[in-house]
């Protein structure tokens, strides 16, 4: 049996290739905030933060971070919807407060 020998690049020169040509296209494909362009801060440096229970407690955990500018709540669960609501209203105010400032 033959074997043929074929004129195309290898796997692994072709990986390189693609690589090489990834990274030099690659901070053009990158948004600006993911580099922590314009003040903005990464997400490799901000704290996100799901809230279970919203009540007493929880309010006044959503009060303390409001200053903290890396830190980031996600979501709200309570099993009273009123107090999730509540608590929605609060962060979504201070994340809208935060962009009016250019924080």
């Amino acid at each position: 049996m033959t074997t043929q020998k074929s004129s195309s690049i290898t796997r692994r020169q072709f990986v390189g290739t693609v690589g090489t040509g990834a990274l030099a296209i690659s901070p053009f494909l990158v948004p600006g905030s993911v580099l922590g362009k314009d003040g903005q801060l990464p997400p490799s440096e901000r704290i996100t933060i799901g809230m279970f229970g919203v009540g007493n407690r929880g309010s006044s955990s959503i009060s303390a971070m409001r200053p903290l500018p890396d830190h980031q709540i996600l979501a709200i669960a309570d099993c009273r919807r009123e107090r999730a609501e509540r608590a929605q209203k609060t962060v979504n105010g201070m994340y809208a407060n935060r962009i009016e400032a250019g924080e």
